[in-house]
């Protein structure tokens, strides 16, 4: 494998922007011309340019990467502007990579055929292969639905153990394609339908404009990817709505159950056919459902209480859902205009329900979606009994969806394809082939197959194996989300006000507030802030006396994340705050002193992260009201993948923190 090496060490993509492409479309290659990307005419509505670079750190390899070598290592592609289409291109060296199936000594050789393109995926946290095509011999070339992290890699031959849980062997061959390793070891689904799971968010559907800024949500996410965000926006109508943005690529289901004035609105994101049957689950639940990549809503009106939480996890009910309604679309043999005319009476009967909730009605029974189908497609809409049918097969394959979700618990995610295809098989056969006669059943396990190998697209399967990969690697069921609302006060500065001071320096939110005496301006309060840009983040740390004047200010970093602890105060009357980078939680300690506050080496420099106890959580583990400082530093060896978390306590001792 010597040849590798020299490719890797040829290839290691240094950073460089593009050329500026127009919309005639073009190639553009990196600095060295290892990698590229390909626009067809009218790819780029604007001129572009595309920025080659190394990930700013590597990503972790998966279980997978045994089966695999590198032939260019990882390369973050990212546009100036959208790009509608494109292709992916890594060069081939034919001297490492041979292009012919056959050796000098006439036995089947490792060739082009088992290169294959990889992209990271952020959500699961691993490489997941893609359907790829080799062109004139040396040109390795894979669709880019979304641009993220990608690398070329060379199957390997023979056969091979891979680490799932379980020892798998796997008998890879001179003929087997790099995406088809993922068929042979379970997870082909997942490269199936990547569009999904390799795509990030349009951010353009999570918009916080106009942001009301007399609200402020702290986010909890047990998922750990810093992709779950809130803000409130005023709407047209004059109603708050409480903005939840889901970047994760796997459905969740949110709800605001027992708050007062706090309802779904059924009407934000996408209005395809696979919404309005998640939406129908939420008249049915009143929770509101957001497949991956997307956003939710939930209206704020009348007096609802100054505080509230919205909780969120991972959602089986959506995934089985949004598997069924792609797979009733592909069945149901309907010309367009039927198709158009049978959402347009769901869209309406989602409307019309929306309004009987809203009315008091919490949620609504299965038969009373059914009567209003009845109602507004048959003596409203005068729909043909077509129209009429498939809009109600679509309602029973929610309702049959629904119960099959809350009972499908994963032990074991090998069996994750066979678990949706009997969901699948159950509630398709019984609302669209036994009740209604339309179209043939078939086999449910070729017809997936058969998605498969023509290239259609149902991102939600690959979703729902996400869910399986998740609760697999993390050894939990679910992974859970929590909003924590809460509307100013009103002495509070608003957003304007703190740019004014200069406390900010774009518009901000307010996360979080401490009130105390300070020995040298007396009553006091604390404001932490994040940055409302998603781009250009920053958190800062003010301190306003009573009269509102700022006496303490502190620049923090690019930060998703900082806020009091909650409690924000122990016994010994110091600050603690919690912040978040991105990836692990720091801790900051203050303690009030006239020259403004002691912050035993934990506060971090201006524009950076690191402090004395960045990746640390508070605990009071002996209940005497005085917090205790867990720090947890992974010592890396042999790699931070396979590292040991080393925890050190440290205490007050009355004059500052140390270890026992």
């Amino acid at each position: 494998m010597a040849g590798l090496a020299v490719v890797a060490r040829l290839h290691k993509v240094p950073e460089a922007i593009s050329p500026q492409l127009n919309s005639g479309g073009g190639l553009v290659w990196s600095g060295d011309g290892a990698v590229g990307v390909r626009v067809p005419p009218g790819g780029v509505s604007e001129p572009t340019r595309v920025r080659f670079r190394k990930p700013a750190t590597d990503p972790p390899e998966s279980p997978m990467s045994a089966l695999f070598d590198v032939l260019v290592p990882a390369v973050d592609i990212v546009p100036t502007h959208p790009i509608a289409t494109a292709d992916v291109v890594f060069k081939l060296d034919p001297a490492v990579v041979p292009s012919v199936a056959t050796g000098p000594d006439g036995k089947p050789q490792r060739n082009v055929a088992g290169a294959g393109v990889q992209v990271f995926n952020e959500t699961l946290g691993t490489w997941v292969t893609i359907p790829s095509s080799v062109q004139n011999g040396t040109e390795l070339v894979a669709h880019a639905p979304h641009f993220s992290i990608f690398r070329a890699i060379w199957t390997k031959v023979g056969e091979l153990v891979v680490d799932a849980g379980r020892a798998v062997k796997v008998v890879i061959d001179t003929t087997v394609k790099a995406v088809d390793v993922l068929w042979r070891t379970g997870l082909s689904l997942i490269t199936t339908f990547l569009n999904g799971l390799a795509g990030r968010i349009d951010e353009s559907k999570y918009r916080c404009d106009p942001v009301n800024d007399e609200y402020s949500v702290r986010v909890t996410d047990d998922t750990r990817q810093g992709q779950l965000r809130a803000c409130v926006v005023k709407q047209d109508n004059g109603v708050d709505k409480l903005l939840i943005r889901n970047g994760l690529a796997v459905p969740m289901r949110f709800s605001a159950s027992g708050v007062a004035g706090v309802t779904p609105n059924l009407v934000t994101g996408d209005l395809d056919l696979v919404s309005v049957a998640r939406n129908l689950i939420g008249l049915m639940t009143n929770d509101v459902a957001a497949s991956g990549l997307d956003v939710a809503g939930f209206d704020v009106v009348g007096a609802p209480p100054r505080q509230f939480t919205v909780k969120g996890e991972l959602s089986w009910e959506s995934a089985v859902v949004d598997l069924t309604m792609a797979l009733i679309t592909v069945l149901l043999p309907a010309g367009k205009a039927v198709t158009v005319e049978y959402r347009a009476v769901l869209i309406k009967v989602q409307e019309r329900l929306a309004l009987e909730v809203g009315k008091g009605a919490v949620r609504l029974s299965y038969q009373r979606i059914v009567e209003t189908v009845e109602l507004v497609a048959r003596v409203e809409m005068k729909a043909s009994p077509t129209v009429v049918n498939r809009a109600m097969a679509v309602v029973q394959a929610v309702d049959c969806a629904l119960n099959i979700g809350r009972k499908l618990i994963v032990h074991d995610w090998h069996d994750l394809p066979g678990q949706f295809v009997d969901a699948a098989r159950t509630c398709l056969i019984d609302a669209v082939v036994t009740k209604y006669k339309v179209g043939e059943g078939g086999d449910i396990v070729e017809l997936l197959k058969n998605i498969a190998q023509e290239g259609k697209q149902l991102p939600a399967i690959g979703q729902l194996a996400a869910i399986g990969v998740l609760n697999y690697f993390t050894g939990t069921n679910v992974a859970r989300v929590a909003f924590d609302v809460s509307k100013a006060d009103p002495l509070l500065p608003s957003s304007q006000r703190l740019v004014q001071m200069g406390a900010c320096k774009a518009a901000c939110r307010i996360t979080g507030q401490v009130d105390f005496d300070h020995p040298t301006w007396g009553p006091s309060r604390l404001l932490t802030t994040t940055s409302l840009n998603e781009i250009d983040r920053e958190a800062n740390i003010v301190v306003l006396d009573a009269t509102g004047r700022m006496r303490w200010h502190h620049w923090g970093g690019d930060w998703f994340e900082l806020a009091p602890a909650q409690p924000a105060r122990d016994k010994t009357g110091h600050i603690f705050l919690n912040y978040n980078p991105g990836r692990y939680n720091g801790v900051i300690v203050l303690r009030p002193s006239p020259q403004g506050f002691d912050n035993f080496e934990s506060l971090p420099p201006e524009n950076d992260y690191q402090s004395r106890f960045y990746s640390a959580s508070l605990q009071d583990e002996n209940g005497d009201g005085t917090y205790e400082i867990d720090s947890a530093i992974n010592d890396c060896d042999p790699n931070c993948a396979e590292g040991t978390i080393n925890h050190k306590i440290y205490r007050w001792n009355g004059r500052t923190y140390a270890t026992v």
